[in-house]
């Protein structure tokens, strides 16, 4: 009686597949030379669901499942629960079992997802069971496999303004942001619909009236996601940030001028959920872009995170306003509604003050922007924060 081989299984399409998709593959066995005798069957439980899992500052731990499909293929001989043929076996070599199946069509699938207290798992089982002893034995093998999030087409949510260039302004304060205003620092997007891979660039200017001459401009990208678990009387909470991306640079900016500045870019990482994780009730997923520099408060801009990019957008903001013009910012939490979307920067004017003329001509208070991402050579890391 040979010795009882593990089931390997094998996916097409590299074990990644598409809403109402089938997913396939195969399930092999390889047979040693006494060859395989006794068997009951070979069959696969594919199964997709949540879990969120987590304790909250009341030390009360929070739990709960959603199951999205749980189902059994039969590949070889007989199932589970149904009866063996009589006689059944396989002769040494390998063997290749076929599976098909078809994801539900009824249905929104999220994406898979791994949280820091909560995740969305596809799972293919397969066991080969042979009748042996008094109870039979089996061996397992489990591999995970992906679902594409459902298409999010950016160009249609008109409602959010996506394409709408938005800029923000913070006014920057010595004694660490408590004392006198010295200036205004200036933020802006081109848009902010985006999909994976894709470079979000923050452009923007220092309007220095009196503060120091040399900034370093921070701007970071983060993933914020809330896991809740409903429950009979107490429903359980928990949230946690992501920094997927981060950069930073020196900016030169003179006393009683306006220098504008690009960032190095950052990146949206390949895998990242559609905001909101649609399809799936107990977590939600948002992204925004922080900014800040010392002395300021530190501002934001949400983001809206798809599959179909946008189309086309009017290019790079840079955002030159008067100090008496700028306000304070601060960061949006999850429930706050999106931003209003300002129009774009050439409507936006900038009026110099007086300055000592020089012999080239007057004076001017826009310095040329630093260097472009292709002139330098970007950083970006990803951190728990």
């Amino acid at each position: 009686m040979g010795r009882l081989p593990l089931p390997v299984i094998v996916f097409d399409k590299k074990g990644l597949f598409s809403q109402r998709d089938f997913v396939s593959g195969e399930v092999k066995l390889e047979v040693d030379t006494e060859g395989l005798h006794g068997i009951k069957g070979v069959w696969m439980v594919i199964t997709c669901e949540a879990r969120n899992a987590f304790s909250t500052h009341m030390f009360v731990h929070h739990v709960q499942n959603e199951v999205y499909f749980d189902s059994t293929l039969i590949v070889f001989g007989a199932g589970k629960d149904t009866k063996a043929k009589a006689d059944l076996s396989l002769p040494p070599g390998i063997h290749s079992f076929p599976f098909k199946y078809r994801l539900p069509t009824d249905k929104v699938l999220p994406s898979i997802f791994l949280g820091a207290n909560g995740n969305v798992l596809y799972s293919a089982k397969a066991t080969l069971w042979c009748e042996r002893g008094i109870s039979g034995l089996a061996r397992h093998t489990e591999r995970m496999f992906g679902v594409q999030g459902p298409t999010v087409n950016l160009n249609n949510l008109l409602e959010l303004n996506l394409k709408v260039p938005i800029t923000r302004s913070t006014e920057v304060r010595k004694l660490l942001g408590l004392g006198a205003t010295t200036g205004t620092v200036h933020f802006g997007l081109a848009k902010r619909g985006f999909v994976p891979r894709e470079k979000i660039t923050v452009t923007g200017c220092v309007d220095n009236v009196s503060g120091e001459e040399h900034r370093i401009i921070k701007v970071a990208l983060v993933m914020e996601t809330t896991y809740t678990v409903a429950g009979i009387s107490v429903e359980g909470r928990a949230e946690h940030k992501k920094t997927l991306s981060q950069t930073d640079r020196s900016i030169s900016c003179p006393r009683g001028k306006v220098t504008k500045f690009r960032m190095y870019p950052l990146r949206l990482p390949t895998g990242c959920p559609s905001s909101g994780l649609p399809g799936c009730e107990m977590i939600d997923v948002q992204y925004y872009v922080k900014c800040n520099t010392s002395g300021c408060i530190e501002t934001s801009f949400r983001l809206t995170v798809g599959t179909v990019p946008i189309r086309s957008v009017a290019g790079p903001v840079f955002p030159v306003l008067t100090t008496a013009g700028a306000t304070a910012c601060v960061q949006p939490s999850v429930a706050t509604p999106m931003d209003t979307a300002k129009m774009a920067a050439s409507t936006l004017e900038c009026q110099a003050r007086p300055s000592s003329p020089s012999t080239h001509g007057p004076a001017s208070r826009v310095e040329d922007a630093p260097p472009s991402y292709e002139e330098a050579v970007a950083s970006g890391t990803t951190n728990d924060i």
